[in-house]
């Protein structure tokens, strides 16, 4: 299980960086895509048409959520890479 998690990880890691997505984009689609995903099974699941009317109000927590948590991964991958000059993490 943990290497087949891994391997996908893997895939899911090279066609990101074929498609030219930031991390900041990456966390956005991903919290965007947990969030309809979230609306969606609680919409199957309860059977209450009302909750797509939810769906702007989600998007914009995913948007919000998933700029935060990429402009924080963004700078904590800038600080974890080698200094240019030494070939030293700082």
């Amino acid at each position: 299980s943990l290497l087949l998690m891994a391997g996908g990880l893997q895939v899911g890691r090279s066609r990101v960086r074929s498609v030219g997505l930031s991390v900041v984009g990456l966390s956005i689609l991903g919290a965007c895509t947990h969030q309809v995903t979230q609306l969606a099974l609680a919409s199957l699941y309860l059977g209450h048409p009302g909750l797509v009317g939810l769906a702007p109000l989600f998007i914009a927590s995913g948007l919000l959520a998933g700029a935060m948590t990429g402009l924080i991964a963004h700078f904590a991958v800038q600080r974890l890479q080698p200094h240019p000059a030494e070939g030293t993490y700082p």
